[in-house]
């Protein structure tokens, strides 16, 4: 599985409900803030970003990057605990 972290900025609240739930529908989920998840997923990249890409309009922005371990940083318990059980360990 890899995990990506999606981040996204969109002009209008119009599609804000509609990628939250295509977001919401993977198994393995976290919200990291306003308009940044994390998804484990066995997709690549590009398959992800065309699950998303159908609700998403012209000027919308939208970034999906793997991400691996070792990870920093200060947020809610419950997604450190996320992010530590799902990141996988960096490639050596």
């Amino acid at each position: 599985m890899t995990v990506f972290l999606i981040t996204y900025e969109l002009v209008s609240d119009t599609n804000r409900g509609a990628i939250a739930k295509l977001l919401h529908a993977f198994p393995s989920w976290t919200r990291l803030s306003h308009n940044v998840y994390a998804i484990s997923t066995s997709m690549e990249a590009d398959q992800l970003y065309r699950v998303l890409s159908p609700v998403l309009e012209f000027y919308d922005r939208i970034y999906v990057v793997a991400v691996q371990k070792p990870f920093s940083g200060f947020g809610v318990e419950h997604v450190d605990e996320w992010l530590e059980n799902h990141l996988p360990p960096a490639a050596r």
